[in-house]
């Protein structure tokens, strides 16, 4: 993964992991704010929480930031950051309005761009982002958990770079089942995993 920063008034660096780390801290601190004072709830996940826990910090092995809210209050988040956020380089980006192809909201810095290399790259070129998920009542003995692991798996297929692999046969794999799959729309599955996800509320399974 490659980071660079750019502006009008700036040339084109390459940043490393502790500027990228301080900025997504920035988008989080920033977040927090906007979700304060709208009365919403979000909190870190995953790797951020053990990270703050456990290492005060981030995981010394993971560089990204995961935080999760109440579907309802997700769903408020983006209007609430575009009227309270008070930095305007910090944007909103999802499938609903194609700014981006992931089926949750990633909170990115806009002077900065982010390449990854196991992505392609028609559909990955963001900024620096915090990820931001929403809380739902899927569990894994649910048939709808069935469901959305299939489309994740077609997803990852379609949105996956031909042109890096792990390996040679993860690599030839990857050509193979990307020139035989049927030509989807990426933002229809995006669509659908969301879809399936917030049809069974937190805590009315």
């Amino acid at each position: 993964m490659e980071r660079n920063l750019n502006g009008d008034k700036m040339k084109e660096k390459r940043i490393g992991n502790d500027e990228m780390k301080a900025i997504e801290l920035d988008i989080m601190r920033e977040l927090y704010r906007v979700c304060h004072e709208e009365g919403l709830k979000c909190i870190m996940a995953y790797g951020t929480l053990l990270g703050a826990i456990r290492h005060h910090g981030f995981i010394p092995w993971d560089d990204d930031i995961d935080l999760i809210m109440p579907r309802e209050d997700y769903e408020r988040l983006p209007e609430a950051f575009a009227k309270l956020s008070s930095k305007p380089y910090y944007k909103i980006i999802w499938y609903r309005d194609r700014s981006s192809i992931y089926p949750f909201i990633k909170v990115v810095d806009t002077r900065t761009e982010v390449i990854e290399h196991y992505v392609d790259e028609r559909w990955c070129r963001t900024g620096v982002w915090v990820d931001v998920f929403p809380a739902d009542g899927i569990g894994q003995s649910d048939k709808t958990f069935e469901d959305v692991a299939r489309l994740r798996r077609k997803y990852d297929y379609l949105t996956a770079n031909i042109h890096e692999g792990s390996s040679t046969v993860n690599l030839l794999g990857k050509r193979v089942l990307k020139a035989i799959m049927p030509k989807e729309d990426i933002y229809q599955i995006a669509q659908q995993l969301d879809d399936i996800a917030r049809a069974v509320p937190l805590g009315k399974r």
